[in-house]
């Protein structure tokens, strides 16, 4: 599943506040800032 990108620009990074983009298979966010990556998970219905 992709990442929904108009939410993906409303998110900040969780340890600097920095802005962050969608990693390249789009299964997680990177901050250009700090470098932490943030994996995204899907949840099972």
């Amino acid at each position: 599943m992709a990442l929904n990108m108009e939410l993906a620009r409303l998110l900040a990074c969780p340890k600097c506040l920095g802005v962050l983009s969608v990693l390249p298979a789009q299964d997680g966010l990177i901050c250009a800032a700090c470098g932490v990556v943030s994996p995204c998970a899907t949840a099972s219905r």
